[in-house]
């Protein structure tokens, strides 16, 4: 006879009076083991939770980084751990994909699928545009300081981009001739404006003044 064989069958057996045993006396209120009635009627599912946005938007090529999310369980508590995340995005391609988040407690139960949507689109291919404040042609008297109007930036992605302006003022007032100052940009995607230029043209229209010996 192979005991270990009708072993197995045996203990199934025994298992399950006890579990109805334990199911019977829960019942009425008759259980004296603390908690072991909490855990054989746990049927709460377990609650995850986005961190950060539930839709994203991000530039083709970029690299995506998901926020991820967390999980608490009535019985359990903390079980982000065992979250089971499914992603399908791909930077490389634009387009709308997701991010999924479940969990599964101690007793089985599983959450409430949550979900992030991700949205890769086209790369930034528009230039900032550079206005001029005040005239693109100026005229100084020679030897009179010159104070440059300056210029303003805009991008559509990353908006007022004044800031990164980088101009060249070339004007010498103590010398007559024509001058020029440029305003150059880029956004952060790369994008260069279309230089700002500003014509100078410092003059000498002063009378000489005579003095007698």
């Amino acid at each position: 006879m192979n005991v270990a064989a009708n072993a197995a069958p045996n203990l199934k057996r025994v298992l399950v009076v006890v579990l109805t045993s334990m199911i019977s006396l829960c019942a009425a209120g008759e259980l004296a083991v603390p908690n072991a009635c909490m855990i054989i009627y746990d049927t709460t599912r377990p609650t995850a939770v986005l961190q950060g946005e539930t839709s994203i938007r991000v530039p083709q090529g970029t690299p995506y980084s998901d926020p991820g999310a967390t999980a608490t369980d009535n019985m359990d508590g903390d079980i982000t751990a065992r979250i089971v995340v499914t992603s399908n995005v791909n930077t490389v391609v634009p387009g709308s994909y997701s991010v999924t988040y479940s969990v599964a407690d101690s007793a089985g139960n599983v959450s409430v699928t949550v979900s992030r949507g991700v949205l890769v689109y086209a790369g930034d291919t528009v230039r900032p545009v550079i206005v001029l404040r005040g005239s693109p042609s100026v005229t100084v008297e020679a030897l009179t300081p010159y104070a440059d109007a300056g210029a303003t930036a805009t991008d559509n992605v990353d908006g007022d981009i004044t800031s990164r302006i980088v101009t060249v003022n070339s004007v010498n007032s103590s010398k007559v001739g024509n001058y020029a100052v440029t305003y150059d940009v880029a956004d952060s995607a790369g994008n260069a404006a279309i230089q700002g230029i500003r014509n100078v043209k410092v003059v000498d229209t002063t009378r000489p003044v005579i003095t007698p010996k």
